[in-house]
């Protein structure tokens, strides 16, 4: 039986590109098209996100709005402060 995103756990990973995507993307509710996707690890960043200090909840928002923000640096930049944020689900998608 061949796996897809939607029915494996996502391991951990300390890659800066993943803990940007856990900054932007853990929001995502349940029931939306984006978490049949991978609902998993949409739950898995839920998790990650509630665990976070208030230090790096605000450091998560920070990743949001330089990444959405090109006059900020845009990715680029995003990733660099992502490197500061604790190990989040390997994204699958």
């Amino acid at each position: 039986m061949k796996r897809d995103a939607r029915n494996v756990r996502p391991s951990m990973s300390d890659d800066p590109r993943d803990k940007m995507l856990a900054a932007l993307y853990w929001h995502v509710q349940r029931g939306s098209n984006q978490y049949r996707l991978a609902p998993m690890y949409f739950d898995a960043l839920h998790e990650w996100y509630n665990g976070l200090t208030l230090d790096q909840t605000e450091l998560a928002g920070t990743v949001h709005e330089i990444y959405v923000t090109p006059r900020y640096g845009g990715e680029k930049t995003a990733l660099d402060y992502a490197q500061n944020l604790p190990p989040a689900p390997r994204c699958p998608l």
